[in-house]
């Protein structure tokens, strides 16, 4: 393998991680909000 193939392949896994990161951050967020609002409702 040659660097450049090399560093593509590992950018594309930094970003494909990054992305996967995200999506689940934003997915704890939205099932905390929704656990608070629940919460809220329920009193």
């Amino acid at each position: 393998m040659d660097p450049a193939k090399v560093s593509l392949v590992t950018r594309i896994q930094f970003y494909v991680g990054l992305f996967w990161g995200l999506v689940y951050l934003y997915c704890s967020c939205i099932k905390e909000m929704n656990f608070v609002m629940i919460y809220h409702f329920a009193e």
